[in-house]
């Protein structure tokens, strides 16, 4: 994501004001060791944004619930301290956080910690999640915080997020956005096949099958 370079500085507010611009108002404190320097690389698609964020030192965030979207975050380097809502867990090299747009977060990046992030927009989000399954949804689908990159089938899901950030550092070419959409489709698909206590992957098979037989 050097390519996409949206800033870089050692003031505090500065970091904390740029990094809402994207994402939205919360506080961040430095509250251990290493040294600060905040530095952030984003690229915005057709249904998801791709970032690249570390702080150096020791940080604490707390953007509340984000409400106008969902947010996974996979550290790169080192590690991070989720509370999501009720529950608390260590995020590393093995474990994603994946932040639900209604329920409460704050974190802890310990320093050295360096992290890609995919922002996907709310509204978008639960529009093509009404489509695929081709019904209405009761709500906002909530998800298990916790992407456990050791089991399989989220392995594989890791693979096509890292196809979408390797495609980001290439030059533009023709047919790079029809590309890019197609990968952002089949990751949102991949996710929605995730634990949610809204959509079953029975019913996303089945839809799938309604259309496949038309």
């Amino acid at each position: 994501m050097s390519s996409h370079a949206l800033f870089q500085t050692d003031d505090l507010d500065c970091a904390r004001e740029k990094v809402a611009r994207k994402f939205c108002n919360h506080r961040l404190e430095v509250v251990g060791g290493g040294r600060f320097r905040a530095v952030q690389n984003h690229q915005p698609g057709l249904l998801v944004s791709l970032n690249y964020i570390s702080y150096g030192a020791d940080v604490l965030i707390d953007p509340g619930a984000l409400e106008t979207f969902y947010l996974i975050q996979v550290p790169i380097s080192g590690c991070a301290t989720i509370k999501h809502n009720r529950k608390e867990f260590l995020s590393d090299g093995d474990r994603a956080a994946l932040l639900n747009a209604d329920r409460e977060t704050s974190m802890r990046w310990w320093a050295g910690c360096e992290q890609v992030l995919v922002q996907i927009p709310k509204a978008s989000f639960m529009g093509f999640a009404e489509q695929l399954c081709e019904r209405p949804l009761p709500g906002p689908v909530v998800f298990d915080p916790v992407i456990d990159f050791t089991r399989p089938e989220l392995a594989s899901w890791r693979n096509l997020v890292n196809a979408m950030f390797r495609a980001a550092n290439k030059p533009e070419k023709q047919g790079l956005n029809l590309c890019a959409a197609f990968h952002e489709q089949r990751i949102l698909e991949a996710l929605l096949r995730l634990p949610s206590r809204t959509i079953s992957p029975l019913s996303l098979t089945q839809s799938r099958r309604r259309r496949r037989g038309r």
